[in-house]
């Protein structure tokens, strides 16, 4: 606990950390690959490092903060006391907590989902200087919710500032698709 960690450029596997709190930092010319990285009550950084995945959760009597920045991820699912976000690439993330999400782009893809989804009674997040993009999707049935560059739920709490926000809809037109299709979505 309490390390730096100096990732020469390549590709490392899995990675799991529980109660330390590291720094991981790429230093070559091309930021280190992790593959599915899980954080429980850790504080724990991330300097130009990629992963595919990341989830990052508090414990009992062990509260986490994560701070990414100027790494590229596919999903992240983070449910610490305290997150930053700042110039990163991802493709989904999942908040809830304290979070702030600083010159990230979101990009789905043509892929379908959800940008940002944050939620949670006891959640803040400040969402800013962001480009959220191509949540879009030809999708034949019944659908529900998806397709959307922001969506607030369960009682959380969000400012949205000075975001780029487009291309997120459903384009097959057969009227099925029931609050889909959008840049904002708050509920209730």
């Amino acid at each position: 606990s309490g390390d730096q960690i100096r990732l020469l450029s390549a590709t490392y596997g899995d990675i799991e950390i529980s109660t330390k709190d590291l720094s991981f930092k790429s230093t070559g010319a091309t930021p280190a690959f992790l593959g599915n990285v899980k954080i429980s009550g850790s504080d724990v950084e991330f300097i130009r490092v990629n992963a595919s995945t990341l989830e990052a959760d508090d414990l009992p009597n062990h509260p986490g903060e994560l701070i990414l920045a100027q790494g590229t991820f596919n999903s992240l699912d983070i449910n610490c006391s305290k997150s930053s976000l700042l110039y990163c690439e991802i493709e989904h993330l999942v908040i809830a907590k304290k979070g702030l999400v600083v010159g990230c782009h979101l990009d789905g893809k043509n892929d379908g989902g959800i940008g940002i989804d944050i939620h949670g009674f006891d959640t803040i997040v400040n969402v800013r200087n962001s480009r959220i993009h191509r949540y879009s999707k030809v999708q034949g049935g019944q659908t529900n919710e998806t397709l959307i560059g922001i969506r607030v739920r369960l009682v959380a709490k969000a400012f949205i500032k000075n975001n780029l926000i487009y291309d997120c809809f459903e384009s097959d037109h057969s009227g099925r698709e029931t609050d889909c299709g959008m840049g904002i979505f708050v509920k209730p």
